[in-house]
């Protein structure tokens, strides 16, 4: 494989990777805010504002997902490889070559969770009020930033290493 090849293979592992989660997430959230208005009292079906039951929702299904694709199915599924990765034929590994095992992952994923960070703050009663509208933009702020300077990484680095995998001490390779 050429870097540009895996390269561009991994940025589209990824892309798979959130499109998937976010299609899991948005049914999440629908059930949450069906849910939370089912609850309240509230019709049933009026999506016409995000009531908590979204941030509920959220709150609970990110990490769900986040374990779930990031750590069940690259360990024990897939032997490394996300859903994205295992259809582009590409996987993570350690940099010694050996199967990437749960520590690796953490370290890996660990930028995943600060992005977060923000939206866990405006849970927290007061100090959320300054959060809660600014943390969706901040976050995804941080997600825009943090991928683009890792697809730069891809590109100009020796060793086409994003800073996920510096971290982490692991690879992608192709398969």
């Amino acid at each position: 494989d050429s870097k540009t090849e895996l390269a561009l293979r991994r940025i589209a592992a990824r892309l798979i990777d959130i499109i998937i989660a976010f299609l899991f997430l948005a049914v999440a959230s629908i059930i949450g805010e069906i849910a939370y208005n089912q609850i309240n009292g509230i019709n049933l079906l009026d999506f016409s504002r995000m009531n908590d039951g979204v941030i509920i929702a959220l709150l609970i299904t990110l990490p769900i997902v986040n374990i779930v694709f990031d750590y069940l199915i690259a360990l024990f599924g897939f032997k490394g490889q996300t859903l994205g990765k295992r259809i582009l034929n590409v996987k993570m590994v350690k940099k010694d070559n050996q199967e990437v095992d749960f520590l690796a992952l953490c370290r890996r994923n660990i930028l995943d969770y600060v992005m977060f960070v923000p939206n866990i703050l405006s849970a927290i009663p007061l100090v959320g009020i300054v959060f809660v509208c600014f943390a969706p933009f901040c976050a995804m702020l941080m997600f825009v930033i943090l991928y683009l300077v890792d697809t730069l990484l891809l590109f100009v680095a020796n060793e086409s290493a994003t800073s996920r995998d510096r971290i982490g001490g692991t690879r992608v390779v192709g398969v």
